[in-house]
């Protein structure tokens, strides 16, 4: 009811107003300050704010935002972002740890931490969803008597598409379809290295320990590949607004699936014959969005002044 009395007073307030204008046959669009009498022009824009001030105090309420909200052409529910995700991913690493256990070796645990950086961005046109991040996994370590063995995964920049099924003021939900380069590395180290006698008492000793003893040392097998996933996407508006930014919070499922596997490499050399393994086989992100609405230029804004106007 307060609303509707507001409107009232407001339409009959700019009724009148307009009333004058034309009676002044005035074009507003195209306006020119210097044909006018600017001191009569500001006493009226000065009575407007007055009126509604006035109104604001009454009711408790702006009045001219509140016709502004109802009026407005310009909402939308598409928005551009910058977001943070993190969460846990999950690895199929069946045939690593057969050879850990084989060697009497602690197996990896299949859990790794994935996080988003840098690139992370996702926009909304038309309930279709884009979103192109880059990121990476720590994975596990096994440390057993020197011998350590551990994993991680970079993401180069990966692209999802998905379509909004659910667009509501506060809730959205998206399934989607994703394409994914990637680096995985595994990482195998001996810190076993025979220790150095104390008692050696000659160059030429010291250089034969060193000659005769290098160690195993650590090595670094590296892997590029691409991946398709697919998944599902909900997102939640803690701060909302229709024209302007907010925060989403987000939750996202999916499943990998390799598409192109290259050899793993070291050193330069190919091991094509190494157990398959993957070691993003499946994740869960918990995602955190600051979005900006997307406004079109060409529609008109209430008390906005024309471009073609100098003040």
């Amino acid at each position: 009811m307060k609303h509707i009395i507001i409107s009232l007073v407001s339409c009959l307030f700019f009724s009148n107003i307009h009333g004058q204008i034309e009676r002044i046959n005035y074009d507003l669009t195209n306006i020119k300050l210097d044909s006018i009498n600017k001191n009569d022009l500001v006493a009226k824009l000065n009575r407007i704010r007055e009126i509604n001030d006035s109104i604001n105090i009454d009711l408790n309420t702006d009045s001219l935002y509140f016709l502004y909200s109802k009026l407005s052409r310009v909402t939308t529910k598409d928005y551009s972002s910058w977001y943070f995700g993190i969460g846990p991913s999950y690895a199929d690493l069946s045939a690593l740890n057969d050879g850990l256990r084989a060697n009497n070796l602690s197996p990896l645990s299949e859990t790794a931490i994935g996080v988003t950086y840098l690139i992370s961005f996702a926009f909304q046109r038309n309930r279709f969803v884009h979103d192109i991040s880059m990121g990476f996994a720590f994975g596990s370590k096994s440390n057993s008597d020197g011998i350590s063995v551990d994993y991680n995964l970079i993401d180069l920049l990966s692209y999802k598409f998905g379509y909004a099924i659910i667009n509501e003021k506060r809730f959205n939900m998206f399934p989607y379809f994703g394409l994914n380069p990637q680096i995985s590395t595994l990482s195998f180290a001996n810190n076993n290295h025979p220790k150095l006698d104390e008692s050696t008492s000659s160059y030429k000793d010291l250089i034969g320990f060193v000659v005769n003893n290098p160690g195993i040392g650590e090595h670094y097998f590296n892997r590029f590949e691409f991946t398709t996933d697919i998944g599902l996407q909900a997102d939640y508006h803690i701060k909302y607004s229709k024209r302007a930014g907010g925060i989403m919070l987000g939750l996202r499922a999916g499943k990998t699936f390799p598409m192109i596997d290259f050899s793993w490499m070291n050193d330069g050399k190919k091991y094509e014959n190494l157990e398959e393994i993957n070691l993003r086989d499946s994740y869960l992100y918990f995602i955190i969005k600051f979005y900006w609405r997307r406004h079109d230029k060409n529609k008109s804004y209430p008390y906005s002044v024309p471009s073609n106007i100098k003040i």
